[in-house]
């Protein structure tokens, strides 16, 4: 990203075979309403609420999946079955802990799209 996007980091972004059209300023937009105090706090909950009721089911029989395939037996017998699962959680779970750490979080797509990297490359 430091050299590629040239600030314009969620034009590319989420679109790996071709562009969307007006999509990356809808997501500046999303990012934007989503900064504000209100509803970063709807925000918070919602991303809680859903992570708890659908990606950690999904994400953890996927990860079970993935570990029994190309997983480390040494990890496991360390760690445990679910060190992936875990390590997720540990990784992801601090974003949402907070609103300042939210809001940090998605502040930081915020500058990725913001801010060009071009004059330090000459």
């Amino acid at each position: 990203l430091f050299n590629g996007t040239s600030g314009q980091a969620l034009q590319t972004g989420l679109q790996p075979a071709f562009k969307f059209p007006y999509l990356g300023d809808m997501l500046s937009i999303a990012i934007s309403i989503m900064l504000q105090e209100r509803t970063l706090k709807w925000y918070g909950w919602i991303l809680e609420g859903t992570r708890a009721l659908f990606l950690k089911p999904v994400s953890g029989i996927i990860l079970r999946i993935y570990c029994m395939v190309f997983g480390s037996r040494t990890l496991t017998t360390l760690l445990g079955p679910l060190y992936m699962q875990d390590f997720v959680d540990s990784y992801l779970g601090p974003i949402y802990s907070s609103e300042r750490n939210l809001s940090n979080f998605v502040r930081g797509f915020q500058e990725l799209d913001a801010h060009s990297c071009g004059h330090l490359l000459w």
